[in-house]
């Protein structure tokens, strides 16, 4: 999978991430759910000390990469959920030490919210994995007539009006 950085302004380079990234080559994609700071058994670990919870919570997702023939270096983008922004701030260097020797620097968001599904968890951490296309492989063509878009933009109305 070629990796290309798409940075208008360099704002993001200094935490580490780029704003965006050009993937041309990626048809395997590992689709991974959120991970936190538990154990093997799916206990909290670490109360309140949002530094240590930070590191569990990205040993769990090298895990599953790992278990799936993958690394760090394949993560195309990282969703971070915290209790506490301010202090999952604090302790990004985290991310970097671990995703910089990778050569990852994934596009990532981080969202401040009320709690996570266990009160002691502070950071939970979704990754959005891309792999490389076996040779020769072609990726489809995207592109949709006029009607297809009318069709799938009205879907989506109903839908969300809907709530479904």
């Amino acid at each position: 999978m070629k990796r290309t950085a798409v940075n208008p302004w360099p704002r993001s380079l200094n935490f580490g991430y780029n704003q965006a990234e050009m993937l041309v080559g990626a048809n395997r994609r590992l689709v991974c759910a959120g991970q936190t700071s538990v154990d093997a058994d799916g206990n909290p670990q670490h109360p309140g000390d949002m530094r240590r919870q930070i590191a569990l919570a990205l040993d769990n997702p090298e895990a599953v990469l790992d278990a799936a023939g993958m690394s760090l270096a394949d993560v195309v983008r990282l969703d971070l959920y915290t209790t506490d922004v301010d202090e999952a701030l604090k302790h990004f260097d985290i991310l970097g030490s671990r995703l910089g020797p990778a050569g990852a620097a994934p596009p990532m968001t981080l969202f401040g919210v009320a709690r996570l599904a266990l009160p002691p968890l502070m950071l939970e951490i979704e990754a959005g994995v891309g792999y490389l296309l076996r040779p020769g492989f072609d990726l489809p063509n995207a592109t949709f007539t006029h009607d297809r878009v009318d069709a799938l933009a009205v879907g989506l109305d109903i839908r969300f009006k809907n709530n479904i």
